[in-house]
């Protein structure tokens, strides 16, 4: 088997990719740098899927390309949290949030402007202290409240809904305390919430692999751990369609080969 070939014809997709960036922006096609983009991103080239969507955004840019930017963003942070480049990571996860305001104020009636505003700024709670930790955590919620209000049918903003109430069910008795004296107390959140939530996503849509495993950490927390490894065995079928998603189906596999592990462990 020839391995140089492969790795060439592997490559191939994503230097034809980039290779229409250069004959588009000869072309100012916005449409087209958008297409460069999906195909950029749908081979994990984050930073080149960003500047396509950039560039396909204009004086006007679109729902789809703004949506698009501030997800592009996000990814980049985190591809670059999992190499411990946390300083450069919250960063790039500024800049995200930066896109999702963008998107918002644009489309402010739109609830993928709502979810990616909430997933972008709950990543940012790790970066915080405890009094910004609350005020984050009291504007996530807000987030994808408006986002489910505005489309109870977009599985995403349950899925963030599931993730945060698990986050907040898991705060220990000492630091609800704490946040209750200093800051007026924590966003309500339970793990049954999260359950709920998530399978609500799922219900939606069943092919969100990380709503799979979210879901299956809520029910890891909840003692069901039968019924969280059936989850984490769907991924198997499950192709990713990010990079964080190729991450976590790693980490399914290994909490999958180890039955002692969780997620704190990964």
């Amino acid at each position: 088997m020839n391995l140089l070939h492969l790795h060439t014809r592997s490559l191939w997709p994503v230097a034809v990719a980039l290779g229409l960036v250069l004959l588009v922006d000869t072309a100012r096609g916005q449409r087209s740098f958008e297409a460069v983009g999906d195909s950029l991103y749908a081979h994990f080239e984050n930073v080149g899927a960003l500047e396509a969507y950039s560039k396909a955004g204009g004086d006007a840019p679109s729902l789809s390309v703004m949506f698009k930017t501030a997800v592009a963003a996000n990814e980049i942070a985190q591809d670059l949290e999992a190499e411990g480049k946390r300083d450069v990571a919250e960063a790039m996860y500024r800049k995200a949030i930066g896109h999702a305001e963008h998107l918002r104020d644009a489309y402010p009636d739109r609830a993928e402007s709502w979810f990616i505003l909430a997933a972008t700024s709950g990543k940012m709670a790790q970066f915080s202290g405890g009094k910004e930790k609350v005020r984050i955590g009291r504007a996530v919620e807000e987030f994808y409240t408006r986002s489910i209000s505005l489309d109870s049918s977009y599985a995403l903003a349950y899925m963030v809904a599931g993730i945060f109430n698990r986050e907040v069910a898991q705060l220990s008795w000492i630091q609800k305390l704490a946040a209750k004296a200093l800051f007026g107390g924590v966003p309500d959140g339970s793990l049954e919430q999260s359950r709920a939530y998530l399978e609500k996503a799922l219900e939606l849509d069943k092919t969100l692999l990380i709503a799979h495993f979210e879901l299956a950490q809520t029910y890891m927390a909840l003692g069901q751990r039968d019924k969280a490894d059936s989850h984490l065995r769907f991924l198997r079928v499950l192709s990713p369609r990010s990079s964080e998603e190729v991450r976590v189906k790693r980490k399914a596999a290994k909490i999958l080969a180890s039955p002692e592990t969780n997620n704190d462990e990964l």
